[in-house]
């Protein structure tokens, strides 16, 4: 496995040496709130992504007698696009492990009351054929 050398990379590397089956109800618990806070890094990068958008169409704009920034031009532009898309990936890493820890999570709460229905419907079968 090639490892990526930025955030998504290492939450990936991380995340496939991670054993959910040993892990605590806790700390998959933890885990599983990573998807709420990829959820509000995806949101407020649309905000950012917006603005910047915003800024390049009104330095773009010939037409406006606005003094331009000069930002976002030439080499900046690509370096730019290039850190959005490292944060999307890392949002969507963030996202992921969130919901494999909370579908982990939820399989054992499941198997838990499965586990717990079949001891009661046994003892209430042994307590019947007593009677």
């Amino acid at each position: 496995m090639t490892i990526q050398a930025n955030a998504a990379g290492l939450l990936q590397f991380l995340w496939s040496k991670f054993d959910v089956e040993k892990a605590s109800d806790e700390e998959l618990m933890s885990l599983s709130t990573a998807d709420e806070e990829a959820a509000v890094m995806a949101k407020q990068l649309g905000s950012v992504v917006n603005g910047v958008g915003s800024l390049i169409v009104t330095d773009m704009d010939v037409e406006a007698d606005l003094q331009r920034s000069g930002a976002l031009q030439g080499a900046e532009l690509p370096t730019l696009l290039r850190n959005i898309a490292d944060q999307v990936n890392t949002i969507a890493e963030l996202s992921f492990i969130g919901s494999q820890a909370n579908f982990y999570l939820n399989m054992r709460v499941e198997a838990r009351a499965k586990s717990v229905s079949r001891r009661v419907q046994t003892g209430k079968q042994s307590s019947q054929e007593g009677a």
